[in-house]
């Protein structure tokens, strides 16, 4: 081979070579451009995923993951989460939708996006936190029908202990009772009855305690406490149970009067009367209400407004015979016995078996000097109901009158 032919050969083998490396770049910078913007868009739409993703797998978390924060608070911080997180990607709709539980992210409408759409899914996720709330609150306290029925097997139980007069196993069935059912008013009602009837006192106030703890919303659980503790001379508490009472009986006149009474234990005369005003004022028709406020006028040396408030009642029902007994108890504290009989004969002429107004008439016929017509007067009461309280006193009465005048009994 001549030198001629062996340097043409050399440059053809340097040409193959050259060609070669060509194609494989080619081919290599081919294979490597699609796959890098796949690469970097990737992680981008991860990242915009991640957010709805957290909050789907913590929401399913609330369900049985007791944490020290309650699921409704974790649930309004998730959604908060949510929105800003697709409020910062500059979807506005999107971040108003993330903060509506269940709705659909990315759905999206001209008067929903941007700041407004941020606003409103601030506000639906504030709605449907609470509600949350509310829901995992009725849960926690929620009481099973087999428990509620425990609850109820050992009142019965304890009601009879009571019967028996075994207060110390009647007070163990009731706690036991209101273990089972912290929501059982009657159980509580009895625990704190069968403490004060044991003489315990600070064990019957703390059940009441116990009892407003366990049911806020009851607000005869309210009353009874603040008449509990004003009859104990807990004036403060007394005050904050009549106050929770009040609030829940919203607008409702019989509470004013209810009130009243408590005011009326712990010698509040000016809170009392006040109450029975509202009382009258609210229901100007209801004889008792007529009837109570007169009772504070005459307590509080108010006579004439006393016979007012007596005499509507009598306008307002003639044929009540509460009305003439009360004017003629306010006479016999005046000592206007006459004006007392005429109010108290009045009376048994509405209704003739009526053994009170019957055992008064007759007090005062002897006061009066009357006294064959006393006997007379009592002895009505003892025909009518002869085993009676009254009617056993009345006889005893005809007995000593009937000693005094020397005439024998009957």
């Amino acid at each position: 081979m001549t030198n001629r032919t062996i340097a043409v050969v050399g440059v053809l083998a340097v040409a193959a070579v050259a060609v070669t490396l060509v194609q494989t770049v080619r081919s290599l910078n081919a294979g490597d451009e699609p796959k890098a913007p796949r690469e970097t868009a990737a992680p981008q739409k991860e990242e915009r995923k991640a957010p709805v993703a957290k909050h789907r797998g913590e929401r399913n978390n609330d369900s049985w993951t007791p944490i020290a924060s309650s699921p409704a608070h974790r649930r309004r911080g998730d959604a908060a989460g949510d929105a800003a997180a697709n409020a910062a990607a500059g979807d506005g709709a999107a971040g108003a939708a993330a903060g509506a539980d269940g709705a659909p992210v990315g759905a999206s409408s001209p008067g929903n996006s941007g700041p407004k759409g941020d606003k409103k899914g601030a506000a639906d996720a504030s709605k449907n936190g609470a509600a949350a709330a509310g829901a995992d609150k009725a849960a926690e306290n929620a009481v099973s029908p087999e428990a509620a029925a425990r609850s109820n097997k050992l009142l019965q139980a304890a009601q009879q202990f009571l019967d028996k007069g075994n207060f110390e196993q009647a007070r163990n069935s009731l706690l036991q009772s209101v273990r089972e059912n912290p929501k059982n008013a009657s159980a509580w009602r009895q625990l704190a009855s069968a403490n004060k009837q044991m003489g315990n006192t600070e064990d019957a106030l703390d059940t009441y305690r116990q009892w407003t703890n366990a049911m806020p919303e009851d607000k005869m659980a309210h009353y009874e406490a603040a008449t509990a503790f004003a009859t104990n001379g807990l004036s403060d508490e007394a005050l904050q149970q009549l106050t929770a009472f009040q609030m829940l009986s919203g607008g409702d006149p019989q509470a004013s009067g209810m009130a009243s009474i408590v005011y009326g234990q712990m010698n509040m005369a000016t809170e009392q009367g006040v109450a029975l005003s509202q009382y009258v004022s609210a229901q100007p028709n209801n004889l008792d209400a007529h009837r109570m406020l007169g009772e504070y006028y005459q307590r509080t040396g108010q006579t004439d407004a006393a016979f007012q408030e007596y005499q509507t009642m009598a306008q307002l029902d003639p044929t009540s015979t509460k009305p003439r007994m009360q004017m003629g108890n306010a006479y016999v504290q005046l000592g206007q016995f006459d004006n007392a009989l005429t109010q108290f004969e009045s009376a048994v002429k509405i209704n003739p078996r009526d053994t009170e107004a019957l055992s008064r008439m007759a007090y005062m016929q002897r006061q009066l000097g009357d006294m064959q017509g006393a006997v007379q007067t009592y002895q009505r009461v003892v025909s009518i109901d002869p085993n009676s309280t009254m009617g056993v006193q009345a006889a005893q009465h005809m007995q000593y009158i009937q000693g005094e005048m020397g005439a024998p009994p009957r």
